[in-house]
């Protein structure tokens, strides 16, 4: 993550920036690292994504019979990501 912080800080429209957003099925845990977690609430589009993440998901996974966890947003601001995770 700190290496997220300078990309954002050495970016040439780092004015424009105003966070980060990411969408992934590995959410567990990801509140503890600064993140908001927000399910996607469009059906046909939450599960376009949990498609396209399916076959990684099999690849590696030890028990199969598991279902894979449905993606989610993860947004953080940019004013979170430095003051949690800039260097000294």
């Amino acid at each position: 993550m700190p290496s997220l912080v300078s990309f954002v800080q050495q970016h040439p429209q780092v004015k424009q920036i105003k966070g980060i957003i990411g969408i992934t099925t590995l959410n567990k845990g990801a509140n503890h690292l600064g993140f908001e977690i927000i399910p996607i609430t469009n059906f046909f589009y939450k599960w376009f994504k949990w498609a396209s993440f399916l076959p990684i998901s099999l690849l590696s996974r030890t028990n199969s019979y598991k279902h894979p966890t449905p993606p989610s947003y993860l947004f953080m601001s940019k004013d979170g990501l430095t003051s949690r995770y800039k260097g000294p």
